[in-house]
């Protein structure tokens, strides 16, 4: 198991906590895909019972950020090419929808541009994790406009295993003005009620980061199968 840090655990239940660490760390790259999740490990550096540390990884299997393999114990997800097409053909799904309704309905847009000055705040110096979430809070905010709970549930269960994905595009969010142009444009689509055009830009978004992932994942299994 990579190194942990063991920072101290926040005041609340312990489960909550030791769920908390842990999702951070896989969160930030700390713990990387394919690391093993000890049970005993972990009850030693946390000092915390098997009991917590079985129920915290019970809860990080449920946000997919966690999976357990008979005769192979718990570690963190190795995703793969058809992992990520799959997320993203639902994130297609679902935000597409919410754009073509936020450019017809302008009393909806509020969430959506306060995500977009969000993005804008952001210093050069901000970390790559800030600029990611920030990204992500943008396309959940087109989510949660249409004020279905349904849609902004199941949009929430995908965004643990997302900020995943994005560990692949550390590179791309460094360009910081890049991330905010492209959210810019398909803002203002949505704002001149042009809906098609809304829709172009965020397909083409969606298809650029799917891409970039597929393609880390596929170099990286074809280094895996032939080193």
């Amino acid at each position: 198991m990579p190194p942990l840090n063991a920072i101290p655990l926040r005041r609340v239940s312990t489960v909550e906590a030791l769920t908390a660490a842990l999702r951070d760390q896989i969160l930030d790259g700390a713990l990387p895909a394919g690391a093993p999740l000890r049970e005993a490990e972990l009850c030693e550096i946390f000092g915390v019972s098997r009991h917590t540390v079985r129920t915290a990884l019970q809860t990080l299997a449920h946000e997919g950020l966690a999976r357990h393999e008979p005769n192979r114990g718990v570690s963190v997800p190795r995703l793969t090419t058809d992992d990520v097409t799959d997320l993203f053909r639902l994130r297609a799904t679902l935000e597409l929808n919410a754009a073509r309704v936020l450019a017809r309905e302008p009393e909806r847009r509020e969430p959506t541009r306060a995500a977009v000055r969000a993005l804008e705040s952001i210093g050069d110096d901000a970390s790559w994790t800030e600029v990611r979430d920030a990204d992500l809070n943008f396309h959940r905010a087109l989510v949660d406009a249409l004020e279905s709970p349904r849609t902004s549930r199941t949009y929430a269960a995908l965004l643990a295993e997302l900020r995943v994905c994005f560990l692949e595009l550390q590179h791309e969010l460094e360009d910081h003005g890049d991330v905010v142009h492209q959210h810019t444009e398909i803002l203002d689509a949505i704002e001149s009620g042009d809906a098609d055009e809304a829709t172009r830009l965020l397909q083409a978004h969606l298809d650029r980061a799917r891409d970039d992932i597929a393609g880390v994942y596929r170099r990286r299994d074809g280094t895996a199968a032939t080193g």
